[in-house]
């Protein structure tokens, strides 16, 4: 009974962690866009109207990580949780493989066309990056279903 327990506390920390990585990486999104049109010059738009337009678009842009994202950081967080991975490395290198699979699908690469290495794959793969490092920082550094033997 003790370890259905353990399952559904990491189910929810699991479940919690995704959502708040994935509003992590619309908010790097959707902010280098605007950062990128503020450095290229005045923008008339006040700065609460701009805040809150920059939050909407995070909003939407998490909203299309966390679906097209879902399989691969689904396989790579239970890989962890199997095999009690706790590495930051881990969850950063499988944080930008998923952003690059989801931004993939998103695009519909496969078509017989190849993808170019631009802007828009290197700003996915950071966000990945640091999508997957909020998520080690909130569910993965306690990784591990199972209890482990004494040493």
């Amino acid at each position: 009974m003790r370890t259905i327990g353990r399952i559904l506390g990491r189910l929810i920390a699991i479940a919690l962690s995704y959502m708040i990585a994935c509003v992590v990486a619309g908010l790097m999104v959707a902010g280098s866009y605007v950062l990128q049109a503020y450095m290229a010059g005045p923008i008339d738009v006040p700065q609460r109207q701009l805040f809150a337009q920059t939050l909407y678009v995070s909003g939407l842009v998490a909203a299309f990580v966390s679906v097209y994202a879902f399989a691969p950081a689904i396989l790579a967080a239970v890989v962890a949780e199997v095999f009690g991975i706790r590495r930051v490395l881990y969850y950063v290198i499988c944080g930008a493989i998923a952003g690059l699979i989801g931004y993939a699908a998103f695009e519909g690469v496969g078509d017989g066309q190849v993808p170019e290495l631009g802007r828009d794959y290197l700003l996915v793969a950071g966000a990945g990056i640091v999508a997957g490092f909020v998520y080690w920082f909130l569910g993965g550094r306690s990784a591990g279903v199972l209890e482990r033997p004494a040493a």
